[in-house]
């Protein structure tokens, strides 16, 4: 990581990666009230699922979702990196973080598991 310009950009790709994911649950809000009007008005939920497209929705989430998870882990591998550069140990690293020490190792071990 390259000082406070590299933090800077994954925290850019971070927050983007952020936003597109409340632009995700909003839409998926908007998709739940149009559900939830079809199925009051009685329609069968196997119709208003089909109605909806829930198969394109939950794949969409789920991609979204996945996209947010790659942007944190290479925000806080990216962090964790800066700050061990900087000298900071494993368990300040996991103090900042909120975290485990272990996490943190693993973080900087680039194991997102």
């Amino acid at each position: 990581m390259d000082g406070a310009g590299g933090v800077a950009q994954v925290f850019l790709e971070y927050t983007v990666a952020v936003q597109r994911l409340v632009d995700r649950l909003n839409e998926q809000v908007e998709w739940n009230e149009r559900l939830v009007a079809d199925l009051d008005r009685d329609q069968s939920l196997d119709e208003a699922l089909r109605a909806h497209g829930s198969a394109q929705y939950s794949l969409s989430m789920t991609h979204q979702l996945g996209e947010f998870e790659r942007a944190r882990f290479v925000m806080r591998m990216g962090v964790a990196q800066a700050l061990r550069a900087q000298g900071r140990t494993d368990l300040e690293i996991a103090e900042l973080f909120g975290v485990s020490r272990q996490l943190v190792h693993r973080i900087l071990a680039g194991n997102c598991d």
